[in-house]
């Protein structure tokens, strides 16, 4: 593929969807993209900052489109980043519509457990392969961490606190996601008994949760995610193995490790957090180069996702709505 012209569509231009397009204007090959938003406002600022990143050799065309039906019938890459709800029923339309070799989901992935099969059905109809945008995979600085930790060096722990801002539904999922990339392992089960009983609305039409979910892997990794109600606690990471443990500050790109190798002594390092608008354009051209990327592949993070949908779908159904079938969280 990395002699021929990449057709990419961004679906969805929003703030996440916006910073996939400012990526893409990074691409080293001529590529056709495509950015599909029924709002002309989305649409502008998203091709505004695909155009500033332009720049040198790169991506040669640009088109907005209102919906997906004006995409063209063949596609290299979708990237779909809308909110989760409609997602299935886009996808069915999307791949219905036009035969899609790869497509790069944003999370949460969908609102009912029904969907993740009906998905994973349709991919397999239309032979599109999936990956989700769970991009702390790609960071060298979690890399660093899976290397010191090593292959088969049993159970891993991982904790994340942080404040309402990043809620259970949506950022939960990364920090999972995170650990199952540590420790090499998907099947997790959670529980939301430590969720706050009050759902919080967001600004996307869905719901935030607080409090706690956490849980444990069949292999005894432990995982657990905090989002404060009150306050404003910057996020923590704490990682924890028989032979590692570590503290992982984003926000302030710092990470303080010790080992048994090093007698448990505390060595503090730097690392810069990388953005969605430094992040697509290597995930695109590793698709376009070989077929696959460092993002989790659909059946794993479907797996993952399930996990925590499950507990949050009975946290809805016993404090909101008992009939419901759909976890509105975006």
């Amino acid at each position: 593929m990395s002699d021929t012209k990449l057709c990419v569509a961004v679906i969805g231009c929003g703030v996440i969807g916006s910073r996939h397009l400012q990526a893409l204007g990074s691409l080293k090959r001529p590529t056709m993209v495509y950015a599909v938003d029924p709002a002309q406002s989305a649409r502008t600022n998203a091709t505004r900052l695909f155009l500033e990143n332009k720049g040198g050799v790169g991506s040669d065309d640009l088109k907005e489109l209102e919906t997906i039906s004006a995409l063209p019938k063949r596609l290299d890459i979708a990237i779909v980043a809308t909110t989760a709800a409609g997602r299935r029923d886009l996808m069915t339309s999307l791949l219905r519509q036009s035969a899609v070799k790869y497509v790069i989901l944003e999370k949460f992935l969908f609102q009912a457990i029904s969907d993740y099969a009906d998905v994973s059905s349709i991919l397999a109809g239309r032979g599109a392969k999936a990956w989700v945008n769970c991009p702390r995979r790609i960071w060298p600085v979690y890399h660093k961490l899976r290397e010191a930790i090593g292959a088969g060096a049993g159970p891993v722990a991982l904790s994340c606190a942080t404040h309402a801002r990043y809620g259970i539904g949506t950022s939960a999922i990364h920090m999972l996601d995170a650990l199952a990339f540590l420790c090499g392992r998907a099947d997790f089960h959670l529980y939301g008994d430590a969720i706050d009983p009050e759902v919080i609305q967001n600004s996307r039409g869905g719901i935030e949760m607080t409090g706690s979910l956490y849980g444990a892997s069949n292999a005894g990794d432990l995982f657990r995610f905090t989002s404060y109600r009150e306050g404003d606690m910057p996020s923590l990471v704490s990682v924890e193995s028989a032979r590692l443990r570590a503290i992982v500050d984003e926000g302030a790109g710092k990470i303080r490790m010790s080992s048994a190798d090093n007698g448990w002594e505390w060595r503090e390092s730097e690392f810069k957090a990388m953005f969605q608008s430094q992040l697509t354009d290597k995930v695109v051209t590793d698709l376009a180069d070989t077929g696959n990327c460092l993002l989790p592949t659909y059946e794993e993070s479907s797996k993952l996702h399930l996990a925590g949908l499950e507990p949050l779908l009975a946290h809805y159904r016993r404090h909101i709505d008992s009939k419901a079938t759909v976890c509105p969280i975006t």
